[in-house]
């Protein structure tokens, strides 16, 4: 059983180098219970660090499903691509500087990805 695999996709530019990575890591699975989604019980399987996450999650989705109207979760979808992302960066001199830069290689960013629309 492989564990990991991991590849490693330096860009270097004059001003600000950008490294992909790619790897897998391992977590638990957990099973959160007491899931009602459009009406049919389901077990989620969930993939974290912490099991007191899962305990939570089963915890209220079993109170959602007793005290909501729906009788549980409703599914639905979107047309669009609604993920969000956060990066943190540290020891910045100018952040505005810092900025400039990303919205400067955004578009590099962008032409390597697999998604087809993005915003920034």
């Amino acid at each position: 059983m492989r564990l990991a695999r991991h590849s490693f996709a330096p860009v270097l530019t004059p001003t600000f180098p950008l490294f992909w990575f790619r790897s897998t890591l391992g977590l638990p699975v957990g099973l959160g219970l007491n899931f009602v989604i459009n009406g049919k019980p389901y077990a989620v399987p969930m993939a974290v660090e912490e099991p007191s996450v899962v305990a939570a999650a089963s915890n209220a989705a079993k109170t959602i499903a007793l005290h909501s109207e729906a009788g549980g979760f409703v599914a639905s979808h979107s047309d669009h691509n609604i993920m969000i992302a956060q990066v943190q960066v540290l020891d910045l001199e100018d952040a505005r500087v810092a900025a400039d830069i990303v919205r400067t290689h955004f578009p590099l960013c962008c032409s390597h990805a697999k998604w087809s629309s993005f915003s920034l």
